[in-house]
């Protein structure tokens, strides 16, 4: 904007000059001159330069013609002063290359305007911009504070787009930063960005964050009970007799039970004259199939006698602190030789196993098996030294089905304390026989399995649909490999691996009752955690979440806890069912993986005929986050 001012007389003009300076060429003008001729006038341009209200300094005004330049002051004030009488043109330059202003005037000086004001007022230029997003990991990011410092400030929140604008500004030195957002969900690594705009011009100003990742430990631990035996149970009544008690020569005890492949049957049964012999088959027990055929036929020869160690021995059918003599149980001498050992025939009278003791097994139907230990003895087969003759009575006993070594006694061990004592000194089976149930059941396991961590429902698998041949092969067979492959196709996860080491192991196995499997899965606020790992006392049953996933951030906390109760037992419909612990076609039982009936069925949860024990009865599982 320009502002001209005029003075209304020339004597106001003449006043404004220093007299030092007026008078002198007033006088010079007047010589010669006509009378009544006028005087020239002489008088200042003057003004001031506003840059948006506020004075601007160090602009150049130059006055045309010939009168020079000035250069505004702090107030943004010019003045030329001794300008003659006549027409001018002022002009200025040098102010701010963002700035606009009107950069020349006209004005005059002269009778009734000796002293005109030349004033210039400009604005910024404002049409430097920036435009900006914050995004992360693709997805826009709302309501974040942005703060524009620099030249000058402004601030703005970021749309339902995550995008964000500023205008109106001028060129310059800026700086954006955002603000707001959950540290415990986002993080940036650029929070800030300095830059410089020029007139016109619009700068891209992008955010982008990445989801914060926790880490999360997971530990499966098999809380099962370490049962060594399945079945177990005792014989003692004669067969033919209504009331338990020895058999003598020509009687015999029978016991049936189930076993599946690979069981091993153990059993111990007293020698009546003895102190503490007993007839048992060898530490390992005596091996019920060949393959998927079970052992029938004479084993005999299987069947060994045992000095259990616990009392010292006497001439058989003669010492004082045998069965049929002592005066109480358990009234013989220690024996100083406590171990557990092949029995000796110390006084030459010992008879031959085979002698005493006749042992068949058969096959009465798919599983079960029959017993029977036959007393041959005859009324001679021991003979004293003292030459008395009479027959060898065997006792109650105890058998134990058991897929492990050593489950009544060791070989060169002092005996267990759990009953044999009793059994091999007074025939006494009841302790062992207790021990032997408490300790009996299904022996659970749990394979080596794997996990993912995602958004997507379903990764794993899917209810009430045909499983996939990675989950057939893990609830069949326990190999996650295939399973582990199949997520890495379909992707949509974070972190996914195997677990199949036992904690303190070197090699893939198994996970049996008190072991654990640890492993750690990486997510972000949204995701969840999935895995799958078998029942291994089954045909084709897994342990897993359902399908959503176990929440990692309920209630946006990093889950720390016990997730058992969010474990269930499914189904994967790909195999028949058999009973657990028993089946032929269960993976410690199969000969081949992949080889039971099909079932042709979809993923359910488990519901058949057979008893499974409660899943929090099998395994714990706990997932613990990380502090950052």
């Amino acid at each position: 904007m320009l502002g001209v001012t005029n003075r209304n007389s020339r004597a106001g003009a003449y006043r404004a000059a220093s007299s030092l300076v007026a008078l002198p060429i007033a006088a010079a003008l007047l010589v010669g001159c006509d009378e009544g001729k006028m005087t020239p006038v002489i008088g200042t341009v003057g003004g001031t330069v506003m840059l948006e209200g506020a004075p601007l300094a160090g602009v150049t005004i130059a006055l045309e013609p010939g009168e020079g330049t000035q250069t505004t002051g702090a107030d943004g004030s010019y003045l030329f002063g001794d300008v003659l009488e006549g027409d001018y043109t002022v002009t200025m330059s040098g102010h701010p290359a963002d700035t606009e202003f009107e950069e020349s005037a006209t004005t005059a000086v002269g009778e009734g305007s000796d002293a005109p004001k030349v004033d210039f007022s400009g604005d910024y230029i404002r049409t430097a911009g920036v435009s900006g997003s914050v995004v992360v990991e693709g997805v826009p990011l709302g309501g974040i504070s942005v703060a524009l410092t620099g030249v000058e400030a402004q601030t703005a929140t970021t749309d339902a787009l995550g995008g964000f604008t500023f205008s109106n500004m001028r060129m310059g030195d800026y700086a954006v930063m955002i603000s707001g957002w959950d540290s415990g969900r986002y993080e940036f690594d650029v929070e800030d960005l300095s830059f410089s705009v020029a007139v016109g011009e619009t700068f891209a100003a992008s955010f982008e964050g990445l989801r914060v990742e926790y880490t999360f430990d997971v530990t499966i631990t098999n809380v099962a009970t370490a049962y060594p035996y399945f079945p177990s149970g005792s014989f003692n009544t004669p067969v033919g007799e209504t009331e338990p008690g020895p058999v003598g020569m020509g009687m015999s005890y029978e016991f049936e039970f189930r076993a599946g492949p690979g069981a091993r049957l153990s059993f111990a049964t007293m020698m009546v004259h003895s102190n503490d012999f007993f007839y048992a088959p060898g530490p390992e027990g005596i091996a019920l199939w060949e393959g998927h055929d079970q052992l029938t036929g004479d084993i005999t020869d299987q069947i060994m006698l045992w000095d259990a160690g616990t009392e010292i021995d006497q001439e058989p059918g003669v010492g004082a602190d045998q069965p049929v003599r002592q005066s109480g149980p358990d009234t013989g001498a220690d024996d100083p030789n406590p171990l557990v050992r092949l029995a000796e025939d110390e006084y030459g009278t010992l008879p031959e196993v085979d002698s005493v003791i006749a042992v068949t097994i058969e096959s009465t139907g798919p599983y079960m098996f029959k017993v029977t230990i036959e007393n041959v003895s005859q009324d001679h087969t021991i003979e004293t030294i003292a030459g008395e003759c009479m027959d060898v009575p065997i006792a109650p006993g105890v058998f134990v089905v058991h897929y492990g070594p050593a489950p009544l006694f060791a070989v060169g061990e002092v005996e267990p304390g759990v009953g044999l004592e009793a059994l091999a000194e007074d025939g006494a089976a009841a302790t062992l026989a207790n021990h032997a149930s408490a300790n009996t059941g299904v022996l659970q396991l749990a394979a080596p399995g794997v996990f993912a961590t995602h958004e997507s429902q379903g990764l794993l698998f899917n209810s009430g649909t045909t499983a996939t041949f990675g989950i057939e092969r893990m609830a069949e067979d326990g190999s996650p490999e295939p399973l582990a492959v199949d997520v890495q196709a379909a992707g949509g996860f974070r972190t996914s691996g195997i677990f199949a080491i036992p904690d303190g192991g070197s090699n893939p196995a198994p996970l049996f009752p008190g072991q654990s499997y640890t492993f750690e899965a990486v997510a972000v606020h949204g995701e969840v955690l999935s895995l799958v790992t078998m029942l291994v006392q089954s045909n084709d049953i897994f342990f897993a979440p359902d399908e959503d996933g176990i929440d990692l951030f309920p209630g946006d906390v990093p889950l720390t806890g016990d997730v058992t109760g969010m474990i269930d037992l499914w189904d994967a419909g790909t195999e028949v069912n058999g009973e657990p612990g028993l089946d032929r076609y269960q993976a410690p039982r199969q000969l081949l993986p992949d080889t039971g009936p099909d079932e042709g069925g979809t993923i359910r949860l488990l519901d058949d005929e057979f008893t499974y024990p409660d899943v929090g009865d099998m395994l714990q599982i706990n997932v613990a986050a990380q502090p950052r």
